[in-house]
Order: C-alpha cells, then structure tokens, then sequence
C-alpha cells in the first residue's frame, strides 16, 4: 500500500445519545479491492480466554468466491423525492390543566351549537389540550375525561385559567463532531427559547478555534446521523416521513464545505426504512438502515448510487448496539450489545462493505479506535474485569492481525477511554478518571502513553474529538442547572487546551435571582413549578400544598449502580404519587418520602397536605457506580447531582378533608 500524506486523511466523531465510537483516520475503502486484485484478504485477531490474552490467530478467511446470491442485492439511485414536506412554523398549543372560572358547558364538538353533554363548573379542574383549534375566541379546549370541548374565552377575558409551565430557555447541545481534510463538521442545536425547539443544524470550523454556526436547521426536522466526508465531499442522510406518517424515505443531502447543503434526492425503492449510521472514508461511503425486518448496510463511492451487501454476518435483525469504524483496509463492525459473553466473537471486517469476514477481535464493551501510521490502536472494557485494555492491530500479509497490549493497560488503570483520535504522528485517547471522574488525555505512539489531566474547567466527561489536518479538538462543557451548555477544546501547539474564545452556543445560566417565582401553595402550580428557579431563588425552603394521594402499582423502576443515598435516587421504592383530583385519571408527580417516613396505608386514595422541599442537602452526595454495560452511555456524576437537586423531599404528610 502506497505512503500517504497524512493530513489528506479524515477524522471522525460519534453523536453522544447513543456513542458510536467511531474511528478517526480512514485510510483506505472500497478501492482496496482492486489494489489487492484476486489477492483473499482474511482477518484475524487474538481470541482471549474470558478477559484474558492469548496469541493472535487468524480469523475465517475472507469469502471471495460465492456464489452469487439470490436474491440479488438490490442496487438504488438517489432519485427526486416522490413527496415534500414543506416545514411549518408549529404555534405554541396549550396542553395541561384548567380551573373553570365560571360554569362551563362541555359540548360533543367545538362548536357553540353542538349537544351539550355536561358542565365544567367553576373552581374544578379538568386535563385539556387545544389540538388544532386557534386560541382566540371562543379559545376551544379538548377536555381528557370529559370526553367534550368547551369554550374557554369571551372576547379576550380568559372563562379558566391555564396552568402553564414556566417560558425557560434550555442548554444548547452538540450532536456530533465529524472532521474533513480542510476542518471539521459539528451537528449543533442552539439554546432553545420558551416553546421553540431547535432542529441540529451544521457548524463548520477550518482550525478548531473559531466556529461558524449554519443560520437555520439544514436538514428540516430530520435527525440524521453524524455527516460523514468522502470522494463526494460531505453527506448526510435521514429518514423523512411523509406528514400523514405513512411512508419513509431516506433523503440525502450533501455539501463542499459542510456549511452550504443541497438535497441530491432520496434512495429510490427504500421505502421503510431509517438511518442508523453513515460512515465515510477518502474512497467511499457505508450506510446502515434499519427497518422492521432488520438492518442493512449500504455502500457508495459517489453518494449517488448505493449497493445493497446482502452478506448473512449484516444482514437481518439488529438488537444490539453495532458500531460501524473507518479503519486501515476497510471497515470494521463491532457489537457492544449487554450480556455478551467473555469470549464471544462480536466483531467483522470489509473492504468494501458488501462482503464481510468474522472477526475475532476485541471483545468488551465500549470499544473505541483509530487508524494510526498504517494500522490501528484500539480500546475496550472486558466484561468480566471492568478493566480498559489496549489493543494494536496491524495488516501483515493480507490478513488484519488483532493483538491485547496487556503490557500497555497499566496506564489506563482505574479509567475509561471514551474517544480516540490521531493526527497521523500521535494518538490521542480521551477519558475520565473512574474514582474522581476529571477528565483526562492520554498522548502517544501506541506503544508508550503519557496520561494527563484536562484542565479543571474542561467541565463533565470528553467524549466528543476530532482531528483535521493536525487540529485536535474535544467537547467540554459549562454545567448549570439549564444543562450541559457544551463547549470546544481546541490543542494548542504547545501542547496545551483551550476553550473556544467566542463561544458558538450562548450560555444559559442558573436561574437569575431577579426572576423568582412565587413559592406555590396550590399543588397544580408545584406541577408546573421552575424548580430550578425555586433552588436558585429559595435553596431547600419548605412548600406546603394539598393533594390527591392514588395508588401506583410496578410505577418506576430500581436504578442500577448502587445508587446513593438510594431513598433518593431509587424513589419508586418509598414515595407518594399524587393527582390534583380524585377522578382516577392518574398522577402527576412523584413525591419522595424524606428518610423516617414511610408509606402509610391510610394515606393512598386520601386527600394529604404535603410539606416538602427542594435541594435536599443530601442530594450534593447522590452517586452511582455505572455498571459495565451503563459505561458507554453515562454522563457523568453531575447529571445525576443535578437531578437529585430537583427531586421534591417529602418532610410531612396529613391526611385532610376532601376540598
């Protein structure tokens, strides 16, 4: 295989929800075939026992000469799309309680002449949503029990009153970060405003310090998957549903320089099916969809026509958790499914993405990779010791030869790996220390690793990274109670990190002392309570209302990870579930039972005055253990702090009268 000019190779970045994993360097694709010419390519890897290591050994060889399939795989051109989806503007529409202020009569249909089939009479409440009716007058509201609507305005007087939840705005969020020759691709959703939700939309970077945030959601309301840069340029594709959600169709966008997007069509003839993932490489891309029947996997050299691989290793059900890498030769397939088996084969290999071989290979969880000077440097977790491994593999006489570094794991002792990238001479794994959880960076060849921390103010887990022409980037993030706020790292070239200087996604602060909201006394303004705000402003301040205690049978679940102090993270085990009313419609919040209180039988089905609070102090030590299998989706310690901080302590409970 020729030498290459290392920063004419690609980098790529997973999402976060669910990491993919994805490798960084893609060498070589779909021409790797006729580069190897009638040559069988075979792969091969250490199979350890159970976590442990042994000596590398070839996999099956690869199957080159088949017969030919039947049926045939199916080949598809992007064609014009066959439906458009013209994206409107969605009105804000109320759905949530009501307290009639006058009598209000319940009729079969919003109509003021419709039959009346009862009465909604002042001071009770009742669930109702608007549907599709405007909100000026006569402002008709579906009522959920009733069964019937009524009118709700005179003019522009209110007839009830709507309880509303707060207008907050929301953390900003980064989807992915995908990398090109000439920069890097993130998929962004801005801070969002009272009632409008953000799309993803592009940002694109040249040098990893400055970013530049595309004006609108590029791709509709579709959510694809990370773009993917190739002979093409960059592609994106997604599942588009037609408005009445009858049909599917994957459409696929593509750019020059991931910031200017023009829809090139849909895959013709696929009709049912979503994206899971595109992957790039400088000679191709690999598709998987997933329908009803299972998944598929799709290649393409030019983003115009795609080839169906019909091999049995890929194709058909899909209920686990494959990820696809760009690796030296081809691609590589791993499974991280829970409940694997020590020892079980979970990976496969392709040159082209039609044909694949099984592969004996890494065999943990949370593996992640990356090409690196010619073959590949690899990490994952064993499922039986919880510890990250290192793993080099390498191509040596046409056959991908896998190999556990156990000599190397040592300085990954007591830490998870959740990204690794290289720049053609140095790898870069990122993680977090599992006793503390600071981030880390560890710098290398492969062979030797120095481990250092990020700096202090990196803030949460680095798990989004990439690298372009050199640039190494990684996502960090400004924790406050409007959510994770994420920001970019960029390397600098002495070696250090620094966050971007004008920040893409605007902060959004812990709520401001100067927008307290009043401390509710009713219980269906707790249910609509800023609780963040309520913290901000009022800390662990009691809150006395009235409510309607009902019983809730299997409500909830037991968290895993030995979650501390379990009375609050494990809240199903001993809470009160409340209703604002006594018509058996349900409840609406979930209530914790401070320790010393214990669920009494005479309080389910009753009227209780509750006394409770916010910000428990107990909540600054709430923590839990991610299992194995909980590693490559956590988020950190913090979130889970933040969560215990919003949970509703319960300090008294009264049973009262009947309002």
């Amino acid at each position: 295989m020729p030498d290459r000019d290392p920063f004419e190779l690609v980098e790529l970045s997973p999402a976060v929800q669910p990491p993919s994993g994805l490798g960084d360097r893609i060498l070589v694709g779909l021409a790797l075939v006729a580069l190897v010419g009638g040559a069988l390519i075979a792969v091969a890897n250490v199979l350890p026992d159970a976590d442990e290591a042994a000596q590398a050994s070839p996999s099956e060889p690869a199957r080159t000469a088949r017969p030919i399939p039947t049926p045939a795989p199916r080949v598809v051109a992007v064609v014009q799309p066959d439906f458009e989806f013209a994206e409107v503007a969605q009105p804000y529409l109320f759905d949530g309680w009501i307290r009639a202020s006058v009598d209000l009569v319940i009729r079969t249909d919003p109509q003021l002449d419709a039959t009346q089939i009862g009465v909604l009479k002042a001071g009770e409440v009742a669930y109702a949503y608007q549907q599709d009716q405007p909100a000026d007058e006569p402002g008709w509201l579906f009522l959920q029990d009733q069964g019937g609507w009524v009118a709700t305005m005179a003019g522009s007087e209110p007839l009830a009153y709507r309880y509303q939840y707060p207008q907050i705005r929301s953390s900003g969020w980064i989807q992915s970060v995908s990398a090109g020759p000439k920069g890097f691709v993130a998929m962004v959703a801005p801070p969002s405003d009272p009632y409008v939700y953000q799309y993803p939309r592009p940002a694109i970077s040249t040098d990893g310090v400055s970013w530049r945030l595309s004006d609108s959601a590029s791709f509709g309301q579709w959510y694809p998957p990370s773009p993917a840069w190739g002979p093409a340029g960059w592609l994106v594709a997604a599942g588009a549903t037609q408005p009445n959600q009858s049909q599917v169709r994957i459409w696929i966008w593509s750019s020059p320089d991931g910031l200017r997007w023009t829809r090139l069509g849909m895959m013709g003839g696929v009709d049912s099916d979503y994206v899971v993932q595109l992957i790039g490489s400088d000679h191709g891309y690999l598709m998987e969809t997933q329908a009803d029947q299972g998944s598929t996997f799709w290649s393409s050299v030019d983003g115009q026509t795609w080839r169906e691989s019909i091999d049995p290793i890929v194709k058909g059900p899909n209920y686990g958790q494959r990820q696809i890498s760009p690796v030296v030769g081809g691609f590589y397939l791993s499974d991280g499914s829970p409940g694997q088996a020590p020892g079980q084969s979970v990976g496969a290999f392709s040159a082209d993405g039609l044909l694949w071989s099984k592969v004996a290979g890494p065999n943990g969880v949370n593996l992640r990779l990356t090409d690196f000077q010619g073959g590949i440097v690899a990490f994952d977790i064993g499922r039986t010791t919880g510890a990250t491994r290192a793993w080099s593999g390498a191509i040596t006489n046409g056959q991908l030869l896998w190999q556990h570094q156990a000599e190397l794991d040592q300085a990954f002792a007591n830490a998870v790996v959740t990204q690794v990238v290289s720049d053609g001479n140095l790898v870069f794994a990122f993680g977090w220390d599992r006793s503390t959880e600071d981030a880390l960076v560890w710098t290398g060849t492969g062979t030797q690793w120095l481990r250092s921390p990020l700096p202090r103010s990196f803030g949460g887990l680095p798990v989004l990274a990439a690298v372009s022409a050199g640039r190494v980037v990684v996502v960090g993030h400004r924790q406050t109670l409007r959510g994770e706020n994420p920001i970019v790292w960029h390397r600098t070239a002495g070696g250090g990190w620094l966050p971007e200087p004008d920040p893409m996604l605007d902060l959004v602060p812990d709520p401001s002392t100067d927008d307290c909201p009043m401390l509710p006394t009713e219980y269906l303004d707790f249910m609509v309570i800023d609780s963040a705000a309520v913290i901000s402003c009022y800390g662990a301040a009691p809150i006395t209302f009235r409510a309607y205690s009902v019983p809730c049978y299997q409500c909830g679940g037991e968290q895993e990870g030995n979650p501390q102090p379990a009375w609050l993270i494990n809240s199903s085990l001993n809470a009160l579930y409340l209703a604002p009313d006594d018509s058996n419609s349900g409840w609406s919040s979930t209530a914790v039972l401070a320790p010393g209180l214990t669920v009494d039988p005479a309080w389910t089905n009753a009227w209780v005055e509750v006394t409770g609070h916010f910000d428990d102090p107990a909540a600054a030590t709430c923590h839990i253990e991610p299992t194995i299998d909980m590693i490559p989706w956590w988020s950190g310690q913090q979130s889970i702090i933040t969560q215990c901080r919003q949970t509703f302590v319960v300090s008294a409970v009264t049973v009262v009268s009947a309002p």
